[in-house]
């Protein structure tokens, strides 16, 4: 756990903008040339997976719309007990 506080810490200190995302911030600045082939071959490997089941992607997005209501659900009761 400390390695992704660390990591996110070091995300916050060294970011070009505010507008730069955590994701395009990795690839640039953490990956070397052998992690960025791997992680499009990673994304190429879940495209083909997605065409080649596309069940699959409806339920991803089932799963995205799940975890969504229960961020907001959270975001809610905790703005709730803080009396905000």
């Amino acid at each position: 756990m400390t390695f992704f506080k660390n990591l996110y810490k070091d995300y916050q200190e060294s970011k070009y903008s505010t507008y730069e995302g955590f994701l395009e911030w990795f690839l640039k600045r953490k990956l070397n040339f052998l992690g960025k082939i791997i992680f499009a071959y990673l994304l190429w490997t879940i495209w083909i997976v997605f065409f080649l089941h596309p069940h699959w992607f409806i339920f991803f997005f089932y799963g995205v719309i799940v975890l969504s209501i229960m961020v907001i659900f959270l975001e809610w009761w905790n703005d709730r007990k803080k009396g905000r």
